[in-house]
């Protein structure tokens, strides 16, 4: 039996076996993945010790969650975590039974869209209460950081948004850890270009010939030569400021 509870790690289904390739090659563990007619029977082994780290699909998670939640996890590893920025889905709705397990991280490389609530539901879900729960959240950031993004906000209006766009801010990286790409360049393989040029088939080079051509790239391409009225002025800012066929 292993010393310490289980790892769960859920990510999508085809990272699956790339995780445990990984696993294998940074160290030893007892690695099981939960997916078909298996994935009850690999979550009894963890249930009973048998396993330290389980793999499995978001798929599989909204599947098997309510046997999930009944099994003491030392941790749970979201990857691609960027999916749980609703609760509205089965997934959304499936992550919210596990609450009772405290230890939860999220790994991702894809921004969060600009949606403030998206973004607490985000942290809500691995932080539970680190926001404030969803009305106080609304109240306290969402309003003022909205009402600053209108045209017509005051100074005042928008030096209150800046002042708590600031403070979620800095509130929010208290909870993360970002890698940037200069800790690990010197790990990166080189970058290589290769520029192939090939030639233009008939029928793209007629379909070029005539976007040459055409009326509007002839206004664009000519708008600096003299105008053809006589008056010493560009031809794009006198005579030809838009084109005569629409």
């Amino acid at each position: 039996k292993t010393a310490f509870p289980p790892v769960l790690i859920v990510l999508p289904a085809s990272l699956v076996d790339q995780w445990k390739r990984e696993l294998s090659v940074w160290g030893c563990f007892e690695v099981e993945i939960c997916r078909g007619k298996e994935g009850y029977e690999k979550l009894q082994q963890a249930r009973f010790g048998a396993t330290e780290i389980i793999l499995m699909s978001y798929e599989a998670l909204v599947k098997h969650v309510l046997f999930i939640k009944e099994i003491k996890w030392a941790c749970i590893i979201f990857d691609e975590a960027h999916r749980l920025k609703s609760r509205k889905t089965k997934l959304g709705a499936a992550v919210q039974k596990l609450s009772k397990i405290k230890c939860k991280l999220a790994l991702t490389g894809t921004p969060l869209q600009n949606d403030l609530m998206e973004l607490w539901c985000f942290f809500d879900t691995i932080c539970p209460g680190s926001l404030g729960d969803e009305s106080d959240f609304k109240i306290e950031y969402r309003t003022p950081i909205l009402q600053g993004r209108k045209r017509t906000a005051s100074r005042r209006v928008l030096g209150r948004a800046s002042h708590v766009r600031e403070k979620l801010e800095k509130l929010i990286s208290k909870m993360i850890l970002q890698r940037f790409k200069t800790i690990i360049a010197d790990q990166l393989p080189i970058k290589e270009e290769k520029v192939i040029f090939c030639r233009m088939s008939d029928s793209q080079l007629a379909v070029y010939d005539r976007v040459l051509k055409s009326p509007d790239f002839q206004m664009i391409i000519r708008k600096n030569e003299p105008c053809d009225c006589g008056r010493p002025m560009e031809r794009g800012k006198c005579c030809h400021q838009t084109c005569p066929e629409g």
